[in-house]
């Protein structure tokens, strides 16, 4: 004869599982919310809960009209369209390309390209009925963009050659009854730089080897080729200029003698085009820009006796 006690027990014990398999039919948790793959090409299939899926979508964090879904068909359809009617998700910028496939209760993420130097994190949100789930797919740096064309409007170039002047002051003092001689190096300290401005950012901080203006023989030309990455500083000493000039300063006996050095630069203005080419996948990107630069290209010297 089986105890009371014991039917009680047996009754909470088949109630437990009973909830339990019911809270394992509604869960809603992917079988992973962290993936990584590689940017040129890189794949990961995981599962998900389809039962009250409602709608799956790419976070744009304020909207990306680089986004497409399609339905099983391939026919495109709005992006608000539930998830039962959508069987792939495209988002595509001048810089990536990612696809998310939905084959019943399967996403697979595909990276065709991430021509960036960081990861491509693409923020994914599964909507309830009661809940929401997010993913995170991180797509590695995959093949940088190259150059393909590249050219100078020099016919349009802006130059002003008073557009900066850099004044330092040093002072000497000679307390012998001798002339004294000093040395002042004017360009000690100075720099030039030049920077290439594309009018669009998906052309921005691509390292590229092209021509740049500089100063020579009072006035502006194309130098060999250097290395440069857009939209960024590169800071140099131009050729032209001797950065250890040494220039004699005599001092008379028994005074102080103040030299101010002014440094006169010449800036440059020059439209240019570039093409640029994504070679995982052969798209090309052209976009315009400006080349700004400005380079020291004399000095001046005034002595003054303060003693």
């Amino acid at each position: 004869m089986i105890k009371p006690h014991w039917i009680i027990i047996f009754t909470i014990l088949l109630t437990a599982t009973s909830c339990n398999d019911d809270i394992f039919t509604d869960r809603t948790t992917p079988t992973q919310n962290e993936i990584t793959i590689d940017g040129d090409g890189g794949s990961h299939t995981i599962k998900i809960q389809t039962k009250g899926l409602q709608w799956i979508g790419i976070d744009t964090y304020g909207g990306n009209p680089g986004i497409t879904c399609y339905d099983k068909t391939g026919s495109i359809i709005p992006p608000e369209s539930p998830a039962s009617e959508t069987a792939r998700i495209n988002l595509t910028s001048p810089l990536a390309i990612f696809d998310i496939y939905i084959n019943g209760n399967k996403l697979t993420f595909h990276s065709t390209e991430n021509v960036t130097n960081q990861s491509n994190h693409i923020a994914i949100t599964l909507e309830y009925e009661h809940t929401l789930e997010f993913i995170n797919v991180y797509a590695s740096p995959g093949t940088p963009q190259q150059l393909s064309e590249f050219e100078y409007a020099m016919e349009q170039i802006s130059v002003d050659n008073n557009a900066k002047t850099d004044i330092s002051a040093n002072t000497y003092t000679n307390k012998g009854g001798m002339p004294m001689r000093a040395e002042l190096r004017p360009y000690i300290g100075q720099q030039a730089w030049v920077e290439l401005e594309p009018e669009y950012s998906f052309a921005n901080y691509i390292n590229i080897s092209v021509p740049l203006p500089t100063h020579s023989d009072g006035k502006w030309i194309l130098s060999d080729e250097k290395q440069i990455m857009t939209a960024s500083k590169r800071y140099y000493m131009p050729d032209a200029v001797d950065r250890m000039l040494k220039v004699p300063i005599e001092v008379p006996p028994y005074s102080t003698i103040t030299a101010t050095c002014r440094i006169t630069y010449s800036k440059a203005v020059v439209p240019f085009k570039m093409t640029i080419i994504n070679p995982v996948s052969g798209r090309q990107f052209t976009t315009r820009g400006t080349c700004t630069a400005t380079e020291p290209v004399n000095y001046d010297i005034s002595l003054q006796n303060t003693k």
